[in-house]
């Protein structure tokens, strides 16, 4: 039985099989442009064009509907924790028959065997190909792809010599934000593919775990900063690439990604670890500006790239808000709770208890106001309005803060 990951990354495929066909149409439908010199083919020509520009963009806004399908990746069980996002795969089309009888003709030619001899051999590289394209959504996964990673050196040294230009061999795989296809006679590319998937991969095993439980949130932290080590060394060893989903650019937006979340699961760690009797607000207040300066950057980073589908930033945005209240929430209970002054709390100097209570009540204000922030970007958005534990979530957020406020003393009673 097929997972819901899985089943989205079937609609993911059909949808950029119907991309494909109709980029093959609007090629035809250019050339055809450019080869008549006849007044009415043109005219039809042109028309078939707009027809299939108007076609690309209901397709693209298909796929950042499943882009958008945020809850499909959450773990069922973890309903006290925020959601996070995970990058979905990549996906290929297999090896056509012509690239599979050039190794064959390289066997051949190039070392004098009969490729009789390595039909075996070739065949499961086929078939290990194959499974890399809809792989385990667990660890078995993440092995898979690594296997066929180190395979690809192999393949390169006996198939790709440096200095050949192209063995009539190429790789196609289709951009996993915009759906468009890329081709390339480079076995570069492929690495680079492969190794892409493998950040996804680690970024949904995170997302899937339970961080409402310490073991979760190790787990998930450990997953995203493999994942955001992946996207690192993408975006700097892979720079000379025609997807989009591979740039430079869109690489450090997932790191950027990868990172504030791996921040979030280390929040999520410490405040585990923290009995409410002893809980050490100081801590967690470091704890949580680490998160708020790292949605914040991520924010910035993220409206620069306009493929990035916007239940992303809007989520992204709506987390800033919600951190930056919890911020202010602890800043604000250190203030209540603290015995010896002057003292330093939240880049504020405090003097005395008086003044103490008077920033806390202030820090209580913006909490408030920030909580509710955070819920209007959420409700402003018709993917996240309907995910119901991110509500909940930031509703009980904005209570407890709202009960806090309640027993704070007001500057008239002083």
């Amino acid at each position: 039985m097929s997972s819901v990951r899985e089943r989205i990354q079937q609609q993911r495929k059909e949808l950029n099989k119907q991309i494909f066909k109709s980029y093959k149409t609007y090629q035809g439908a250019e050339n055809l442009v450019k080869a008549t010199d006849s007044r009415e083919l043109k005219e039809k020509a042109v028309l078939e064009l707009s027809y299939i520009q108007s076609q690309w963009a209901v397709l693209r806004d298909k796929l950042q509907e499943l882009n958008s399908k945020i809850e499909s990746y959450q773990n069922s069980d973890g309903k006290t924790t925020f959601i996070m996002l995970a990058v979905g795969l990549k996906d290929s089309v297999e090896l056509d028959k012509s690239s599979k009888l050039r190794f064959e003709e390289i066997i051949l030619e190039h070392y004098g065997e009969e490729p009789d001899n390595y039909e075996k051999e070739l065949q499961q590289y086929f078939r290990l190909r194959a499974e890399v394209l809809n792989p385990p959504r667990n660890e078995d996964g993440v092995r898979l792809l690594k296997t066929y990673f180190n395979h690809l050196f192999i393949v390169e040294n006996r198939f790709f010599p440096p200095d050949a230009k192209s063995n009539g061999i190429f790789f196609s795989w289709f951009d996993c934000l915009c759906g468009t296809l890329h081709t390339q006679f480079s076995i570069d590319f492929e690495k680079a593919c492969v190794l892409f998937n493998m950040g996804c991969l680690h970024s949904q095993i995170a997302t899937k775990q339970d961080r409402s439980t310490l073991e979760g949130a190790e787990q998930a932290l450990k997953h995203y900063q493999m994942a955001a080590g992946i996207f690192k060394f993408l975006g700097k060893f892979f720079v000379d690439t025609p997807c989009p989903d591979l740039s430079e650019k869109c690489q450090e937006v997932l790191r950027f990604l990868m990172l504030a979340q791996a921040q979030e699961c280390l929040f999520d760690r410490i405040a585990l670890s923290e009995s409410d009797e002893k809980c050490n607000n100081s801590k967690l207040l470091d704890y949580i500006l680490n998160v708020v300066e790292s949605y914040k950057n991520l924010e910035i980073i993220m409206r620069r790239n306009t493929d990035v589908p916007q239940a992303w930033l809007v989520l992204i945005s709506a987390k800033h808000s919600h951190y930056m209240a919890v911020a202010h929430y602890y800043a604000a209970k250190l203030c209540v709770n603290m015995a010896t002054f002057p003292c330093e709390i939240y880049s504020v100097w405090v003097e005395n208890e008086k003044k103490a209570k008077h920033v806390a009540q202030a820090y209580v204000d913006i909490c408030v106001e920030k909580h509710v922030e955070a819920l209007r970007k959420v409700k402003s958005n018709r993917h996240l309005k309907h995910i119901d534990s991110l509500v909940e979530i930031l509703q009980h957020a904005a209570s407890r803060s709202n009960d806090f406020s309640k027993i704070m003393p007001r500057k008239e009673e002083d």
